[in-house]
């Protein structure tokens, strides 16, 4: 089967495949013999190197056997303590290529500890940076390491949120954790609880926006699955003052743009059917809230913040809907997978 792509190369399509084909083996042949004479710190640069290349010209034309036999061995290289430091950041680049539309891999094809990537961080500086791809990653970690993450993280999160500090450990949190809806109950079970808890015991909006965060990515995998309707007063209540409010944030205007993309996906997320005792608001309260900024849209306002700040809420709401279809219109393998609801 040829891809519309392939006509760009300056080789005959009905000769392409055979080039690929003979190029792959060899690429194979060199990692093989690389891996047998056990001359890993000199020779295995050049082979991730190559079969990176080898992706970018051709493509994932890799069968799924040898894409997730790749994957382990990177994996094992990246978290093993006595390799360079070199040789460790060649396999993440590799790794991160490989992971690429990785919702075409099923979760029971691996199954990857969550803990060696975080013992990183003992042997190399900028450890948090070199696992920024296991949002892609996590979806191969065990249902138990949900429990595991929080019993890490818990104690920093919560002594920050408190205190009023920036969460430093909140990044890393939300990083290592696997957000898919098939971890959902186990999330609501572990920790859910206790987030919604520490958004109305804090008195202050420093840290309301690393808490909308943390309930924005649970909102993405619970379509459906959480009443929101006890929160609505809250979040539209938050989204008004982070939109109405003059006063500029403390770290730079840009941190004042994430607040309001934070609600504007969790507002997304919370659209869903009625309950049978209660009539879903988020609907009537977008609309209540839209027409009460009317104003600010008018050439004589002096509200010129508040302006940027509901165009950027819209323009992420709108792309946050895009993203729920794609997430409702998943192939019914990989949907099952992630633990969305396939397509009728």
């Amino acid at each position: 089967m040829h891809r519309r792509s392939d006509r760009l190369f300056p080789i005959h399509p009905h000769n392409l495949n055979k080039v690929i084909q003979d190029e792959w083996n060899s690429i194979m042949q060199w990692l093989c013999d690389v891996l047998s004479s056990g001359d890993i710190m000199c020779e295995i640069n050049p082979v991730f190197t190559t079969i990176q290349r080898f992706i970018n010209i051709f493509g994932m034309r890799l069968s799924k056997t040898q894409r997730i036999a790749l994957i382990r061995l990177t994996v094992a290289y990246i978290c093993c303590p006595n390799i360079d430091t070199q040789v460790i950041f060649n396999a993440l680049e590799l790794l991160n290529k490989l992971m690429s539309k990785s919702y075409s891999l099923l979760s029971s094809t691996l199954s990857i500890n969550w803990k060696n990537f975080f013992d990183m961080r003992e042997w190399i500086d900028d450890a948090w940076q070199a696992n920024s791809h296991l949002i892609q990653l996590s979806k191969f970690f065990p249902k138990s390491s949900i429990e595991e993450i929080w019993l890490e993280f818990r104690h920093h999160i919560c002594s920050d949120i408190l205190t009023g500090a920036p969460i430093r450990y909140l990044g890393h949190f939300l990083i290592y954790t696997p957000f898919y809806p098939k971890y959902f109950d186990e999330i609501s079970r572990v920790w859910l609880t206790d987030i919604f808890d520490l958004w109305y015991m804090h008195p202050e909006l420093g840290n309301f926006r690393e808490i909308i965060r943390i309930l924005c990515y649970v909102s993405r995998i619970g379509r459906g699955r959480i009443d929101w309707e006890p929160h609505m007063e809250r979040i539209f209540t938050g989204l008004s003052r982070a939109i109405t409010l003059n006063k500029k944030p403390v770290h730079g205007e840009l941190l004042k743009i994430e607040d309001i993309e934070f609600y504007a996906e969790l507002i997304m997320n919370t659209i869903g059917p009625d309950r049978s005792d209660c009539q879903s608001s988020v609907l009537y309260r977008l609309e209540q809230l839209l027409k009460s900024v009317e104003s600010f849209y008018h050439p004589s306002s002096s509200q010129i913040e508040a302006g940027k700040l509901l165009s950027c809420f819209i323009l992420k709401f709108l792309r946050c809907l895009i993203s729920r279809l794609r997430d409702e219109l998943f192939p019914p393998v990989e949907a099952l997978d992630l633990g969305y609801t396939p397509p009728e």
